[in-house]
């Protein structure tokens, strides 16, 4: 069993709400999953609130290598066009998107993860790039009370 050293600032006490967040990768940390695949978690937080929103693992995996490539793409590690690529995991600290956060329950235990069947431009990843996605508009309201995620 591979041990993962969670950071100190991290606080995975309170449950992002679902929604839209332009976050950023605040702490990346490498290991392997049970079938003996590398694997990235990225920690992610919102920019707006510093909040942590969401833990997202990256599979390496000739299985997950399509989804891997497209969410490196958003985080503008690979470029689009890419035929194989080869990137430093530690590179990806600090780089931004958006995800749609949503709602699961494993073992009983509710937790906020990135929706990958967000679909925007066909990317179905959960990840966009910062500079292609433009929220939907809040009415004043909203917006003087906003201290969540974005509308979608």
């Amino acid at each position: 069993m591979s041990q993962y050293d969670i950071p100190e600032d991290w606080s995975h006490s309170a449950l992002a709400p679902e929604g839209v967040y332009l976050v950023e990768v605040g702490h990346v940390e490498e290991g392997r999953t049970k079938a003996g695949d590398a694997k990235i978690m990225l920690f992610l937080r919102s920019v707006e609130t510093g909040d942590d929103v969401a833990v997202d693992t990256l599979t390496i995996s000739k299985k997950a290598a399509g989804l891997v490539k497209n969410k490196l793409i958003a985080l503008g590690i690979v470029a689009h066009d890419a035929k194989g690529f080869s990137f430093d995991a530690q590179a990806i600290r600090g780089r931004r998107a958006w995800v749609k956060v949503k709602h699961e329950v494993y073992n009983e235990q509710t937790y906020a993860r990135v929706d990958i069947r967000w679909d925007h431009d066909g990317a179905r990843n959960g990840y966009i790039a910062e500079d292609s996605y433009t929220p939907a508009p809040m009415d004043d309201d909203e917006a003087t009370h906003a201290s969540g995620p974005v509308p979608f």
